[in-house]
């Protein structure tokens, strides 16, 4: 009687032992098959605005380059100003427009920054948009980044924040490419002389 209760006492020992071995490392791996995700938070929007809420856009530059471009409503097409209806690339204006509004901060700053210290006193860059209300809006571009893959902008009295140079470089090139349509090239017509005007071969 004595062996065999020594030999339960023995067995649940062995048991109670082995449970406290493996009892950590069944937690270890469980953390490692279940990590606790990392939510990145949303980087922020530029601009809270539709495009069915703009009405007009001036870009300009340090130069004194400008393109300006508008419309009557939401629902006329996009036209150069000083230009027409016929020669204006009203796609293009409505594809720059959603550049312009979609752009999204790359980084935001905790700690207000100077303009001066960004090149935003004297801005390479200036956006004016007019919306459907008579407001306007207007966005200051300065220097890059330390690494060349941002510009600082300050839209109105926000906050500095970065943007990225690609996205704002490809809406930037309406100054240096207007959004013109592609003028026809007249058709040479040949003209053929009839033979009494024709000079005759000696």
């Amino acid at each position: 009687m004595v062996r065999r209760s020594t030999l339960i006492v023995l067995v649940v020992f062995v048991l109670l032992a082995g449970l406290a071995i493996l009892w950590p490392r069944l937690q270890k791996e469980g953390a490692e098959q279940d990590p606790t995700p990392t939510i990145e938070p949303a980087l922020p929007m530029i601009y809270t605005l539709t495009s069915q809420e703009i009405l007009g856009i001036q870009f300009s530059d340090a130069a004194g380059n400008q393109v300006a471009v508008e419309r009557e409503s939401a629902e006329e097409n996009w036209v150069m100003v000083g230009e027409s209806g016929d020669t204006t690339d009203s796609t293009r204006i409505s594809s720059v427009v959603g550049q312009l509004l979609g752009m999204r901060a790359t980084r935001t700053f905790d700690t207000e920054l100077g303009v001066d210290s960004v090149g935003l006193d004297n801005p390479a860059y200036t956006i004016t948009l007019r919306t459907i209300r008579g407001d306007e809006i207007t966005t200051r571009v300065g220097n890059l980044n330390a690494v060349g893959s941002g510009y600082y902008i300050q839209v109105d009295d926000e906050p500095v924040v970065i943007v990225a140079k690609l996205v704002l470089d490809e809406i930037l090139s309406i100054l240096t490419e207007p959004p013109l349509l592609p003028t026809p090239t007249p058709e040479v017509t040949q003209t053929t002389l009839p033979d009494s005007e024709q000079t005759p071969t000696p």
